[in-house]
């Protein structure tokens, strides 16, 4: 009976401890995101980079699709910008504004919403945060573009096909991001 009284508060607080030891547990793993352990891995600001150069590439023809010859050139005619001393924060500030032009366009098709990553931990922005978001961000222009498109011999798949890069930093991307912004503006704005 002794052992029952000295065990039993024991017991006690390790059942109300338990789920806040699983809890920081599951903190401590990579990332989280909506209940499910998200590893994102070493992603470096080269695959991102990938993605805005992807993403560049497909504005041309869905403004030729949406505006013609005319407004394919003029999105054409934009180019990058250089930027220093950006980090992937600055990415996502970017990514932001794309993905809101973006659900304007699609908003008047009636387009679901884009997905959007965050850290549920609140960590400071990582290039895995902004990779898995212009892949979001990339899904959404490709979809859009094929929604408006109004040919059906489009290659979609091939937007997707990639190169791959070496040593690029966040400035790297931010630029092409910055890019991407200002052709959409343009489309949307004609």
């Amino acid at each position: 009976m002794k052992l029952l009284k000295l065990v039993s508060p024991v017991f006690a607080a390790f059942i109300f401890i338990a789920p806040v030891m699983a809890a920081e547990k599951s903190a401590a793993s990579d990332t989280v995101a909506t209940g499910e352990v998200v590893k994102l891995g070493k992603i470096t600001p080269n695959g991102p980079f990938r993605l805005w150069s992807a993403i560049n590439r497909v504005l041309p023809a869905y403004a030729a699709s949406t505006g013609g010859a005319d407004l394919r050139a003029q999105v054409e005619s934009l180019s990058v910008v250089d930027a220093s001393g950006k980090k992937p924060g600055d990415v996502m500030v970017q990514s932001t504004a794309f993905r809101s032009v973006l659900e304007e366009i699609r908003a008047e098709l009636k387009m679901d919403k884009i997905e959007v990553y965050k850290d549920p931990l609140g960590r400071a922005v990582t290039p895995g945060v902004v990779f898995v978001n212009a892949g979001f961000n990339m899904d959404g222009i490709v979809e859009t573009f094929r929604a408006h498109a109004k040919k059906s011999d489009v290659d979609y798949g091939g937007f997707f096909e990639v190169s791959v890069f070496k040593g690029k930093s966040p400035s790297d991307v931010y630029a092409l991001a910055e890019l991407a912004v200002r052709r959409l503006r343009l489309i949307k704005g004609s």
